[in-house]
């Protein structure tokens, strides 16, 4: 069984974005608590492996290394886009040198996220090579071959984080149902 590491992308030391009322850094771990306490009840029997909310980036990388990730692992991070009111959609962020198989499952993350809403998919089919990232590279993302940097949608559109917090437990839930079958083949 694979393990699953989930990071909420932004943490009390770090709020990332505010938009609409909002605070990347709450919307993140209200995701990441929301997926994990999914995959429990649906009975996960493999090892969830959490940031934690004072923990940085670096904190966070370093403790993920202490659990020895192994390439079959999954790790998903977890944020929401920002830029201008009218900028939407989802995309999936994966590392420069991802196999087709990891980029397969950076698409279908996309495609699970989008699943509920009317949101577009941006990049190729949702997904987005992590050099075309303002930050050209992201470490968290060279832990385990089966990483992926979500971002679920702009905070920065009013109508979009609507969206999103009406149909957030959904997203919890699907993607929990993905995690779950890829963990477990």
């Amino acid at each position: 069984m694979k393990r699953i590491f989930i990071e909420a992308g932004h943490n009390n030391s770090d709020c990332g974005a505010i938009g609409n009322g909002y605070k990347e850094a709450d919307l993140t771990k209200e995701a990441r608590n929301g997926i994990i306490a999914n995959l429990k009840a649906m009975n996960f029997a493999g090892e969830i492996i959490a940031d934690s909310d004072a923990h940085s980036l670096g904190d966070t990388i370093a403790y993920f290394n202490s659990k020895k990730p192994m390439a079959s692992d999954l790790l998903i991070s977890l944020h929401f886009n920002a830029a201008t009111p009218q900028a939407h959609g989802t995309e999936v962020i994966y590392r420069a040198n991802a196999s087709e198989d990891v980029k397969l499952f950076c698409r279908n993350l996309a495609r699970t996220i989008v699943k509920d809403s009317n949101w577009t998919l941006r990049g190729e089919g949702g997904i987005v090579k992590e050099t075309a990232t303002p930050h050209k590279k992201l470490g968290i993302l060279h832990l385990i071959p089966y990483s992926a940097l979500i971002e679920f949608c702009f905070i920065s559109n009013a109508d979009e984080i609507k969206q999103y917090q009406a149909i957030k437990n959904s997203i919890f839930n699907n993607l929990a149902v993905y995690l779950l079958k890829l963990a477990q083949s």
